[in-house]
């Protein structure tokens, strides 16, 4: 029987990282969970991810506000 792989821990600097992004998340009202991460590999594709949904949010808010500003509803 192979012997569990053991727990990879986060940094102090990645933990600070990751609770920046928890505040920047909260402030901006966007719906997130948490998901635990189980090497450097695994966290840089959620991160880049992450990036990409951030993207398509931003994209979708700005697309909203200038419908606003046209007078047009979206």
């Amino acid at each position: 029987m192979s012997k569990p792989t053991p727990v990879q821990r986060c940094s102090p600097v990645q933990m600070r990282e990751n609770l920046m992004m928890v505040e920047f998340l909260k402030a901006s009202g966007i719906s997130f969970i948490p998901i635990p991460v189980k090497d450097d590999k695994h966290r840089a594709a959620l991160v880049l991810k992450a990036h990409e949904i951030i993207g398509e949010l931003l994209a979708q808010a700005e697309a909203a506000e200038a419908a606003e500003a046209s007078g047009v509803k979206p």
